[in-house]
């Protein structure tokens, strides 16, 4: 009974449920295609279909639901739970009619029912896992609505074949036996799943070594594997695969967390890494915390150039990075962290060519970079079909020129543009927001924290403001295309905030002369260098309720209040 308010308020739309259901007399084949392809109608038919029996029967008041359909109590102690969908009668027969619901098609219905993979930061890079066991969730929640979807729930295995693991102070969660029930339950379905160390306990290692065992005996289902591991117990344990090719694995994540003990496992370190990107299909690797190249033995030995997506945190040479654009052509998406250190460049053995490296493929491009290497980079890289670049860039100078070359030489049509730290003047920031490639920015993010000069004022300054404002005399603006805009920090100028939310304004009325209008607005002020004033915050209120999306900082004593 926990849980009957929160089915009774999925259960509101039953209009959208015949109109789902109908699709039942075109076959159960098709039926199964057309919701695998229908998230939306799958997701209505799922949640509402056996929900009007439940409801029902709420007046019999029992702890456990009951069937989603009513018979008689002679035929319900009788049969097993799969007649249940044949005998369907439903509490409201002109609405919901009687219908046989093969299952094939409850098993597609439950699969999209499960929660999205949430995003998870470790270090500089991010990685899409599964959420933690919930009731509240699928597949758990499922279980408890009644008994034929308990029963139909257990027999999907594709819904059990997604596991999110975290071990600290020796304990996990979920348990061992838990996990273990998971894992019988998804039977050959491709796995994915997260692992997470928390600690560096005796008692952590011994679970986290008993969990990786377990897992290794699924090693050709796995399909996505997120692993944060801590020091060389695990490393060891992961090493030891036993030469079974992960032929389903298109994607790994690995953060390590004790480099130095990593440092001296080289051979742990490339059995295991060679073994997984050995897999048919792999085609996505995110390494966290420690620098590939120095552990790996043979770099060689990994196929590069079949990626196409790369997130390394921890490289530490500009060399080394035009070396990998240079190995990986496929790529997509992109992250780069190049932070210089004591090591010797021979330590990663990699010699970019000469030259202009060309990079067809790639969307999507992440660069943690100084000024210098970054202005190389801008000189040797071409990325014609570029839409997504963040840049952070701890420099005490940005190198205005270089990038403006860059961009102009790819000739990219960016959509959505991300800088921080980049210590830019407002000239700079103007020439920035000229540029070609920023004419199709739909969302720009800017943040300046972190040590500033004393006599800085912003780079977002009035004439900038002036010139993102949309004016019917001048008939258009700069970012005509942007719907989102994010400001961090103390990136615009002292005493601009009226001057800001004029603009705001002008871009959430605009909708003609090519300018889009604006619908997400975002400003994080430090209180000491600017406020907002009665009359701006009424009107930033004003376009909340005509439909802006607006989170503004309006007091306090620092950005983040």
């Amino acid at each position: 009974m926990t849980h009957l308010p929160k089915i009774n308020e999925l259960s509101v739309n039953v209009l959208e449920v015949q109109r789902a259901i109908r699709l039942l007399s075109a076959g159960d084949e098709l039926t199964t295609q057309l919701l695998s392809h229908n998230p939306e109608i799958t997701q209505e038919f799922c949640l509402r279909t056996p929900l009007c029996g439940t409801y029902m029967n709420l007046r019999d008041d029992v702890s456990e639901a009951d069937p989603p359909f009513i018979f008689s109590p002679s035929l319900s102690g009788t049969l097993p739970p799969c007649s249940y969908m044949h005998f369907g009668y439903s509490a409201q027969p002109s609405m919901m009619g009687q219908w046989r619901i093969p299952p094939e098609i409850w098993q597609e219905i439950f699969v999209h029912c499960l929660p999205d993979l949430q995003e998870v930061k470790y270090y500089h890079t991010s990685d899409l896992v599964p959420r933690p066991p919930s009731e509240l969730d699928a597949p758990l929640f499922l279980l408890l609505v009644c008994r034929t979807w308990h029963y139909w729930a257990l027999r999907t295995p594709r819904l059990w074949a997604r596991l999110s693991v975290e071990v600290s102070w020796g304990k996990s969660y979920p348990p061992i036996p838990q996990a273990l029930a998971w894992l019988k339950r998804s039977k050959s379905a491709p796995l994915t799943f997260s692992f997470r160390q928390n600690g560096d306990w005796a008692a952590d290692h011994i679970t986290t070594s008993k969990f990786l065992q377990q897992f290794l005996q699924h090693i050709h289902r796995w399909h996505h594997v997120s692993l944060h591991l801590s020091g060389a117990l695990a490393l060891s344990t992961l090493a030891k695969h036993n030469g079974v090719v992960p032929r389903e694995l298109r994607s790994m994540y690995l953060s390590l967390v004790a480099p130095t003990e990593v440092l001296a496992m080289t051979d742990e370190f490339s059995s295991a890494l060679n073994h997984f990107t050995s897999a048919p299909n792999f085609s996505s690797l995110v390494i966290s915390g420690v620098n590939v190249f120095q552990c790996l033995e043979d770099h060689r030995h990994i196929r590069w150039e079949r990626l196409t997506e790369i997130k390394l945190d921890d490289v530490n040479y500009i060399d080394t990075c035009l070396a990998l654009f240079s190995m990986c052509k496929n790529l997509v998406r992109c992250t780069m962290g190049v932070l210089e250190t004591a090591y010797p460049p021979a330590s990663e053995h990699l010699v970019p060519p000469p030259g202009i490296i060309t990079l067809l493929k790639l969307t999507s491009l992440r660069l943690n970079i100084n000024g210098t290497d970054i202005c190389r980079l801008f000189s040797q890289l071409h990325v014609p079909e570029l839409q997504e670049l963040t840049i952070y860039s701890c420099s005490q100078t940005w190198p205005q020129a270089a990038f403006s070359s860059w961009l102009e030489r790819s000739k990219c049509a960016l959509t959505r543009v991300e800088l921080r730290d980049t210590r830019m003047q407002q000239e700079q920031f103007l020439q920035c927001l000229r540029l070609t490639s920023f004419t199709t920015v739909t969302e720009l993010v800017m943040n300046e924290e972190g040590w500033l000069p004393e006599d800085w004022s912003g780079f977002v300054s009035r004439a900038a403001i002036e010139e993102l404002t949309v004016r019917e005399d001048k008939g258009g603006c700069l970012l005509p295309k942007l719907q989102s805009l994010d400001l961090s920090g103390r990136c615009v100028e002292e005493d601009s905030g009226a001057a800001v939310i004029k603009m705001i304004a002008s871009r959430c009325h605009a909708d003609a002369n090519g300018v889009v209008r604006l619908r997400n607005f975002s400003w994080s002020m430090v209180a000491e260098y600017d406020y907002l004033e009665a009359g701006d915050l009424a009107t930033l209120e004003t376009l909340e309720n005509h439909g802006l999306e607006a989170n503004v900082c309006r007091g306090g004593t620092a950005w983040w209040c």
